[in-house]
């Protein structure tokens, strides 16, 4: 990619999202079970919220994110949060777990970059990921 002369700003609205059902036990460069949540447009991005949310009753388990600059080959874990045990019904509502990132606080992501997501235990129903910001456009 060439070198840019000019500024490049937040323009495009983005969101993604992702269901992971499968158990992440690998947590090394080649993480396990994991699904693509985001990819970031080729001049990077900024996510100002990832969130999942139980699908399910679910026992306590870890949420992970991680980082993938080469299509996914190699995921470096970036974040990971506790995803309390809910009792999901239809007089229960599902507790989301926020990651804590926001405009004050942003994920801030390459050109082309990866975000990765998945859980320490399995659930059949599912996890469902979701992450919103704004991606960068610039003059070549």
């Amino acid at each position: 990619m060439p070198t840019k002369n000019a500024a490049v700003f937040p323009q495009t609205l983005l969101s993604g999202s992702a269901v992971t059902t499968a158990a992440t036990t690998t947590l090394t460069d080649a993480a396990n079970n994991t699904a693509l949540l985001f990819t970031a447009p080729p001049d990077g991005a900024e996510l100002a919220s990832v969130t999942v949310l139980p699908l399910a009753t679910n026992t306590a388990t870890v949420a992970y994110l991680f980082a993938s600059k080469d299509g996914g080959v190699t995921k470096r874990m970036i974040a990971s949060k506790l995803i309390g045990g809910n009792t999901v019904s239809t007089i229960s509502a599902a507790s989301p777990v926020d990651f804590g990132y926001s405009d004050a606080a942003l994920l801030l992501l390459a050109g082309n970059e990866q975000l990765y997501v998945g859980t320490s235990v399995a659930l059949a129903a599912g996890f469902a990921w979701h992450a919103h910001g704004r991606g960068y456009t610039g003059s070549v």
